[in-house]
Formats: structure tokens, C-alpha cells, sequence
């Protein structure tokens, strides 16, 4: 069982996530709850999770299945606290620590639409715009913007969270292209991190 912390609770009281969870458009996960065993192999969820790291655990909120039928794309949120310990420079998070969570929220929206679930990254472009500063909560949001056969594309953003309402700070935009391995037919679903 995962200790959540004080964090993670925070965010479900945020205006944003309340706003999200009431349109009733998406599927509450927890991408980075998982087994201790494996917490030591992973980076998100092992090395970088924990005091003054990414709070645990973020909160992933999933277009429902039926939506992503309907709409012809997927889109997901996810919600993290980024504590002090993730700095470039004092009081700022280091742009490759936001590169990782980006390149993570993207692919995981992009690996709705492969055959298999399952894909790697072929590219990412990442656009800084603003500082995003350290105790942030933040939401990376993502859709799909085109599919052809194994390759998906992607665009995001993260925001820093407003605690009063919508009005969030984009800081960082990106584009990403995530491509199905020839081998992913091949995989167990064990290896997906798409249920």
C-alpha cells in the first residue's frame, strides 16, 4: 500500500482538478504507484519520488475509453507537487527534471492510440517559457494531434497551478512524436503502462 503525502491530497482539493473530476469526461489513476520491488529500477516513481522530490504519488486523470472512441484522440492531466530537492538553480526546477515528466505525460497519451499500447520516444520538442518554481503543483496536460498506424503525435503543456481557480502560468510546451516498436506485438500486457 502506498503512503500518499500530505501533497497529493492537496491536489485533490485544488479549483483545477476539482473542475477536471466533476466533468466527468476522465479516469482517476495512479501512474506512479507501484511495486517497491520496482521502485528501485524506476525513475519517476523510485529515484525521484519522495520529501522535496515529486511529491508521492501524482495523480493521472485518463479521457474515458468511450470519449476517446467518440473524439477520435486521447488526452490526459497529470498532477504533481515539485519539491525543493528537483533544482537547476535555487528556488528553480531543473528544465531536464521537466523534460522527463513531460516526455512521460506525452508518451503515456500517446500510447492510448498505438496497436499494442506501447511505444517509444522518437522525439520531443520542449519549448521553455517561464521559470517553474520549486513547492509547485503543477498539471501537465496532453493530447494526441494525428495517428498513422505506429507512430502518434502529441502536444502538452505544463502549467503551474493556481490555487484559486483557472487562471494557471504556462511554463513549458512540447510536441512529441512516440513510435510503436516493431516488436511490441510481442510484449505481455505486463509490459504496457496502459490498462
Amino acid at each position: 500500500m502506498t503512503n500518499y503525502s500530505e501533497e497529493h491530497h492537496m491536489i485533490k482539493n485544488l479549483p483545477f482538478y476539482q473542475k477536471a473530476v466533476d466533468s466527468d469526461r476522465y479516469i482517476i489513476e495512479h501512474p506512479y504507484e507501484v511495486e517497491e520491488a520496482i521502485q528501485e529500477f524506476s525513475l519517476s516513481s523510485g529515484v525521484l519520488s519522495g520529501g522535496g522530490l515529486v511529491a508521492k504519488t501524482p495523480i493521472s486523470l485518463r479521457l474515458k475509453p468511450e470519449l476517446v472512441e467518440a473524439e477520435g484522440q486521447s488526452e490526459n492531466m497529470v498532477f504533481y507537487h515539485l519539491g525543493p530537492r528537483l533544482c537547476g538553480h535555487k528556488g528553480i526546477i531543473h528544465g531536464g527534471l521537466l523534460a522527463t515528466l513531460l516526455d512521460e505525460a506525452l508518451c503515456r497519451t500517446g500510447f492510448q492510440m498505438l496497436p499494442n499500447k506501447i511505444g517509444v520516444t522518437a522525439s520531443l520538442n520542449i519549448k521553455y517559457l517561464a521559470p517553474t518554481k520549486a513547492e509547485s503543483f503543477i498539471v501537465i496536460y496532453s493530447k494526441t494531434t494525428a495517428v498513422d498506424g505506429r507512430k502518434c503525435w502529441v502536444s502538452g503543456s505544463l502549467e503551474v497551478l493556481n490555487h484559486e481557480g483557472d487562471n494557471n502560468l504556462k511554463t513549458v510546451s512540447a510536441e512529441l512524436l512516440v513510435v510503436e516498436p516493431k516488436w511490441a506485438r510481442k510484449l505481455t500486457h505486463e509490459h504496457s503502462i496502459v490498462n
